[in-house]
């Protein structure tokens, strides 16, 4: 019995130790942030596009309607 908790805490204390999980957590932070980061830039490029063929479209046929 008290071999298996001996063993138990080493376990425990190996596993608290053990910090490959925190490269794997900030690996995904990292992808979140830039994910987010895209999808603000697409959003916001998209607006700009979208305003930019209006304005082409109204140059080309002023009765356009955008």
């Amino acid at each position: 019995m008290i071999a298996n908790i001996k063993a138990t805490k080493t376990q425990v204390v190996s596993f608290l130790k053990c910090d490959s999980g925190a490269t794997m957590v900030e690996y995904a932070l990292l992808v979140a942030v830039i994910g987010m980061v895209v999808v603000v830039g697409a959003i916001a490029l998209g607006d700009a596009i979208g305003v930019s063929f209006c304005d082409m479209a109204q140059d080309l046929d002023p009765t356009a309607v955008c």
